[in-house]
Protein backbone atom coordinates (compact mmCIF):
# COMPACT_ATOMS: atom_id res chain seq x y z
CA UNK A 1 0.00 0.00 0.00
CA UNK A 2 1.51 3.27 -1.04
CA UNK A 3 1.89 5.99 1.58
CA UNK A 4 -0.94 8.94 1.31
CA UNK A 5 0.52 11.92 0.03
CA UNK A 6 1.59 14.53 3.29
CA UNK A 7 0.16 17.84 3.42
CA UNK A 8 3.62 19.36 2.64
CA UNK A 9 4.03 17.51 -0.11
CA UNK A 10 0.52 18.44 -1.24
CA UNK A 11 1.55 22.24 -0.36
CA UNK A 12 5.02 22.51 -2.28
CA UNK A 13 3.07 20.89 -5.37
CA UNK A 14 0.49 24.03 -5.61
CA UNK A 15 3.21 26.46 -4.68
CA UNK A 16 4.67 26.03 -8.24
CA UNK A 17 0.87 26.45 -9.83
CA UNK A 18 -0.89 29.80 -10.96
CA UNK A 19 -4.59 29.47 -10.24
CA UNK A 20 -5.46 32.99 -11.42
CA UNK A 21 -7.56 31.83 -14.40
CA UNK A 22 -9.55 29.06 -12.31
CA UNK A 23 -12.46 29.91 -10.20
CA UNK A 24 -13.81 26.64 -9.02
CA UNK A 25 -11.11 23.85 -8.01
CA UNK A 26 -12.23 19.94 -6.90
CA UNK A 27 -9.46 18.87 -4.91
CA UNK A 28 -9.91 14.85 -5.05
CA UNK A 29 -7.98 13.03 -2.97
CA UNK A 30 -7.29 15.69 -0.56
CA UNK A 31 -7.78 14.21 2.71
CA UNK A 32 -9.17 16.46 5.33
CA UNK A 33 -9.00 19.61 3.00
CA UNK A 34 -7.10 21.17 5.46
CA UNK A 35 -4.39 22.26 1.61
CA UNK A 36 -7.59 23.02 -0.32
CA UNK A 37 -8.23 25.91 2.36
CA UNK A 38 -4.73 26.94 2.62
CA UNK A 39 -5.44 27.56 -1.22
CA UNK A 40 -8.62 29.32 -1.25
CA UNK A 41 -6.89 31.55 1.46
CA UNK A 42 -4.42 32.16 -1.24
CA UNK A 43 -6.13 33.09 -3.92
CA UNK A 44 -9.57 35.01 -2.99
CA UNK A 45 -11.61 34.54 -5.78
CA UNK A 46 -11.61 30.64 -5.96
CA UNK A 47 -14.38 28.34 -4.50
CA UNK A 48 -13.23 25.01 -4.07
CA UNK A 49 -14.81 21.41 -3.47
CA UNK A 50 -13.07 18.68 -1.37
CA UNK A 51 -13.45 15.27 -2.27
CA UNK A 52 -12.67 11.83 -0.97
CA UNK A 53 -13.36 9.17 0.63
CA UNK A 54 -16.38 9.21 3.85
CA UNK A 55 -13.49 7.77 6.19
CA UNK A 56 -10.73 10.44 4.99
CA UNK A 57 -13.23 13.39 5.04
CA UNK A 58 -15.04 12.74 8.06
CA UNK A 59 -14.28 15.50 10.50
CA UNK A 60 -13.05 17.91 8.36
CA UNK A 61 -15.41 20.31 8.83
CA UNK A 62 -14.53 21.19 11.87
CA UNK A 63 -11.03 21.45 11.19
CA UNK A 64 -12.04 23.84 8.28
CA UNK A 65 -14.19 26.29 10.13
CA UNK A 66 -11.91 28.19 11.28
CA UNK A 67 -10.51 29.16 7.82
CA UNK A 68 -14.16 30.82 8.07
CA UNK A 69 -13.93 30.00 3.75
CA UNK A 70 -18.16 29.64 4.62
CA UNK A 71 -19.73 28.93 0.80
CA UNK A 72 -16.41 29.01 -0.88
CA UNK A 73 -14.96 25.73 0.51
CA UNK A 74 -17.37 22.67 0.50
CA UNK A 75 -16.48 19.05 1.54
CA UNK A 76 -18.55 16.21 -0.71
CA UNK A 77 -17.59 12.28 0.11
CA UNK A 78 -17.92 9.80 -2.67
CA UNK A 79 -15.61 6.90 -4.59
CA UNK A 80 -13.57 8.75 -7.56
CA UNK A 81 -13.59 5.49 -9.35
CA UNK A 82 -17.60 6.13 -9.52
CA UNK A 83 -17.87 9.35 -10.54
CA UNK A 84 -16.44 13.25 -9.27
CA UNK A 85 -17.84 16.59 -8.35
CA UNK A 86 -19.05 18.48 -12.04
CA UNK A 87 -18.67 21.94 -13.27
CA UNK A 88 -15.27 22.77 -12.51
CA UNK A 89 -12.55 24.67 -14.49
CA UNK A 90 -9.19 22.87 -12.38
CA UNK A 91 -9.60 19.55 -10.87
CA UNK A 92 -6.09 18.89 -8.43
CA UNK A 93 -5.41 15.28 -8.07
CA UNK A 94 -3.79 14.79 -4.73
CA UNK A 95 -1.93 11.51 -5.44
CA UNK A 96 -5.45 10.04 -6.50
CA UNK A 97 -3.53 8.03 -9.40
CA UNK A 98 -0.53 7.03 -6.65
CA UNK A 99 -0.52 2.88 -6.06
CA UNK A 100 -3.50 2.60 -8.86
CA UNK A 101 -3.01 0.08 -11.69
CA UNK A 102 -3.21 1.60 -15.43
CA UNK A 103 -6.89 0.26 -15.69
CA UNK A 104 -8.36 2.27 -12.75
CA UNK A 105 -6.12 5.78 -13.34
CA UNK A 106 -7.59 5.65 -16.73
CA UNK A 107 -11.09 5.38 -14.90
CA UNK A 108 -10.52 8.38 -12.57
CA UNK A 109 -8.84 10.46 -15.04
CA UNK A 110 -11.77 9.71 -17.78
CA UNK A 111 -14.32 10.61 -14.53
CA UNK A 112 -12.11 13.77 -14.36
CA UNK A 113 -12.91 14.69 -18.00
CA UNK A 114 -16.72 13.97 -18.16
CA UNK A 115 -17.11 16.07 -15.20
CA UNK A 116 -15.05 18.96 -16.06
CA UNK A 117 -16.30 21.92 -17.74
CA UNK A 118 -15.33 22.80 -21.38
CA UNK A 119 -11.31 23.87 -21.34
CA UNK A 120 -10.78 22.75 -17.71
CA UNK A 121 -7.34 22.15 -16.29
CA UNK A 122 -5.94 18.90 -14.84
CA UNK A 123 -3.05 19.25 -12.06
CA UNK A 124 -2.15 15.95 -10.77
CA UNK A 125 0.32 15.66 -8.12
CA UNK A 126 2.11 12.46 -8.43
CA UNK A 127 5.14 11.12 -7.30
CA UNK A 128 7.75 10.73 -10.03
CA UNK A 129 9.04 7.15 -9.00
CA UNK A 130 5.44 5.95 -9.85
CA UNK A 131 5.45 6.37 -13.67
CA UNK A 132 7.36 7.20 -16.70
CA UNK A 133 6.30 10.80 -18.17
CA UNK A 134 5.66 8.79 -21.30
CA UNK A 135 3.57 6.14 -18.86
CA UNK A 136 1.58 9.14 -17.64
CA UNK A 137 1.55 10.70 -21.13
CA UNK A 138 -0.45 7.50 -22.19
CA UNK A 139 -2.85 7.35 -19.42
CA UNK A 140 -3.89 10.90 -19.85
CA UNK A 141 -4.68 10.39 -23.70
CA UNK A 142 -6.39 7.47 -23.21
CA UNK A 143 -8.75 9.23 -20.76
CA UNK A 144 -9.21 12.02 -23.53
CA UNK A 145 -7.26 14.52 -21.98
CA UNK A 146 -4.43 16.09 -23.43
CA UNK A 147 -1.26 15.81 -21.37
CA UNK A 148 1.10 19.10 -21.74
CA UNK A 149 3.76 19.07 -19.37
CA UNK A 150 5.06 17.91 -15.99
CA UNK A 151 6.54 20.78 -13.26
CA UNK A 152 9.09 20.10 -10.78
CA UNK A 153 8.55 21.21 -7.77
CA UNK A 154 11.34 21.90 -4.29
CA UNK A 155 9.76 17.94 -2.93
CA UNK A 156 9.78 14.79 -4.73
CA UNK A 157 6.81 15.49 -6.53
CA UNK A 158 5.35 16.70 -9.91
CA UNK A 159 2.65 18.26 -11.01
CA UNK A 160 1.71 16.71 -14.34
CA UNK A 161 -0.72 19.18 -16.36
CA UNK A 162 -3.28 18.53 -18.70
CA UNK A 163 -6.45 19.90 -20.27
CA UNK A 164 -9.27 18.42 -22.11
CA UNK A 165 -8.52 16.93 -25.86
CA UNK A 166 -10.19 18.70 -28.45
CA UNK A 167 -12.71 16.84 -30.81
Amino acid sequence: MCKPFTDSLKRAAIECCDFADASQVVDIGCGDGLVLAQLLARWPHLAGVAFDRPDRISGAESKLAEWQLGERLRLVAGDVLASVPSGADTYLLSGALRGRDDAEAVRILSNVRAAAAPGARVMAMEMPDERTDREFRDLFERAGLRYERALGTAAPVSVLMATQAEG
